[in-house]
């Protein structure tokens, strides 16, 4: 595995789509930007960022979109990538140059025939996991995936805007008789979001309802595209259910939780009419 460590740089391009994210991405450009072509999909037209980007990390791209959401991003940048591998990620995915190696040494090893690979989530060592695990699916916030593979399989589905995205792309993954692994000796961490009580502002707040409409509206979506509208409903009628009754007892005593289970249930609707994805964060 030699060759991997002396070109590392020519074979691997990382992703990341930003949505106000400057100060999570830069402690990730100071680490691998002189390593590696990174780009970056910022969807809140983030001008401080692209100036400091451009000041500070040249071998950096940075485009600005209007909100396409995750996948849609990350397809876009995917026309700018050149390199054999690009390595897909959340801003505040934690993970080391390690990590970055052992996922390289597997792509080799796998010969670049798989639809992807993802690190062990875990801040952890497991030893008792084999070093290439065969799953279903991944994790989204760390994808890694062949180019060429991954633009033969046109990418993410542009009708989901946020969730179930690479649920849906594993899916199509497997049924184009690719393969999905776990690299187990690469380790990474994602911390995940804010919880409604971390809100700081409107602005927080008013994302984070749009972020719960759009988990309902991308679960009965990835559902019916795959197992037909039936099954689709029967999976999401408990769901769906219990949010009718959370949304009557919340809504007299708890105002912002009944605004959410509002929001989930109008999310669940709007898809099961056929409704497209439309809902965005207010600026």
């Amino acid at each position: 595995m030699k060759s991997i460590h002396h070109n590392i740089n020519d074979l691997l391009t990382i992703v990341i789509v930003s949505y106000k994210s400057s100060k999570t991405i830069e402690p990730i450009l100071n680490r691998y930007s002189h390593l590696f072509k990174i780009i970056i999909i910022e969807n809140s037209r983030d001008k401080n960022l692209r100036k400091k980007i451009k000041k500070k990390y040249k071998k950096t791209s940075i485009y600005f979109k209007d909100n396409v959401g995750y996948g849609c991003a990350i397809n876009y940048a995917s026309k700018y990538i050149k390199t054999k591998y690009f390595f897909a990620i959340n801003p505040d995915l934690k993970f080391n140059l390690t990590c970055l190696k052992k996922l390289l040494e597997a792509a080799e090893k796998l010969k670049g025939n798989f639809g992807s690979i993802s690190p062990l989530m875990t801040k952890k060592n497991n030893f008792n996991r084999k070093e290439i695990e065969l799953v279903k699916s991944i994790n989204g916030s760390a994808m890694f995936f062949v180019t060429n593979i991954f633009k033969k399989l046109g990418g993410f589905d542009k009708n989901i805007w946020l969730f179930f995205e690479e649920n849906d792309l594993c899916k199509r993954i497997l049924k184009e008789k690719y393969f999905i692994y776990n690299i187990n000796s690469a380790l990474a961490y994602h911390s995940g979001g804010k919880s409604m009580d971390q809100q700081k502002n409107s602005s927080e707040y008013n994302m984070l309802l749009t972020k719960y409409w759009h988990g309902q509206w991308s679960r009965y979506y990835f559902y019916r595209k795959h197992f037909g509208a039936f099954k689709a409903i029967l999976i999401i009628f408990p769901k769906f259910t219990k949010l009718i009754f959370q949304l009557v007892i919340t809504f007299f005593y708890n105002p912002k939780k009944s605004k959410i289970y509002f929001y989930q249930l109008y999310g669940s609707i709007c898809s099961i009419i056929g409704t497209k994805s439309f809902l965005r964060p207010k600026s």
